[in-house]
C-alpha cells in the first residue's frame, strides 16, 4: 500500500470554504464534512545528496526561491566580480566577490604570503568598495575566522555581527560588516 497523507477536519474545512466561494457554492460547510478524511496518495519522493551538480539542476534548486522572494518584490540576481592581484605576470591572490541588493560580499580575499603585509590586501578591498560604492551598495561585509585577519578587518573600519564559537574547533568564525558613508 502507498504512503498516505491525512488531512485534518479544519484543514478539510478550510480547503472546502474556498473552494465554494471560489465557485460560488453556497454550502454548509460544517454540516457536510463533520466526519470528513480525505487521503491524498503520495507521490515519490527522494532526498538525494549530489556530488557535482548541473547548472541545469543548481538552476532547478533555485528556481522555488526565485519566485519566493520575487513575490515579496525582490529579484535574486548577483553580480559576481573578482579582482586579480598580479606580480610580475603571476596571479599571486585576489578578491572575489558579489554585489547582491544593494550589499557588496565579500566571498574570498587572498594575498600570497611573500606579498603580505605591504598594503595589498588593503588595496584589494578598497577597489571592492569602490567598485560597490559606483554600482549603488549600501554597505559590504565579510566572513573570516579568528585565526586569520579579524584584525585586518577591523583596521578597515568593519565591526562585527555575528559570531559562530567552535568554528572549526578552537576557532571562531567571524562575519563583519560596513556601512558606505
Amino acid at each position: 500500500m502507498s504512503k498516505k497523507e491525512y488531512w485534518t477536519h479544519s484543514t478539510v474545512k478550510y480547503a472546502l470554504r474556498n473552494f465554494d466561494s471560489k465557485f460560488g457554492i453556497d454550502k454548509d460547510v460544517n454540516t457536510q464534512i463533520s466526519s470528513a478524511r480525505i487521503y491524498i496518495p503520495m507521490t515519490s519522493i527522494q532526498i538525494k545528496k549530489l556530488s557535482n551538480p548541473t547548472l541545469e539542476v543548481r538552476k532547478a534548486i533555485l528556481s522555488p526561491l526565485n519566485n519566493f522572494v520575487e513575490h515579496h518584490g525582490f529579484k535574486w540576481e548577483k553580480l559576481s566580480f573578482t579582482i586579480a592581484l598580479i606580480h610580475d605576470g603571476e596571479v599571486k591572490g585576489g578578491l572575489v566577490g558579489e554585489l547582491h541588493w544593494g550589499w557588496l560580499y565579500i566571498q574570498i580575499l587572498s594575498v600570497h604570503t611573500d606579498l603580505r603585509g605591504k598594503g595589498y590586501g588593503r588595496s584589494l578591498m578598497q577597489s571592492a568598495e569602490q567598485y560597490a560604492k559606483k554600482e549603488g551598495c549600501r554597505g559590504a561585509w565579510v566572513n573570516t575566522f579568528s585565526f586569520q585577519a579579524p584584525k585586518f578587518y577591523e583596521n578597515l573600519g568593519y565591526q562585527e555581527f555575528g559570531r559562530i564559537s567552535e568554528y572549526p574547533e578552537g576557532n571562531d568564525r567571524l562575519f563583519y560588516q560596513k556601512a558606505f558613508k
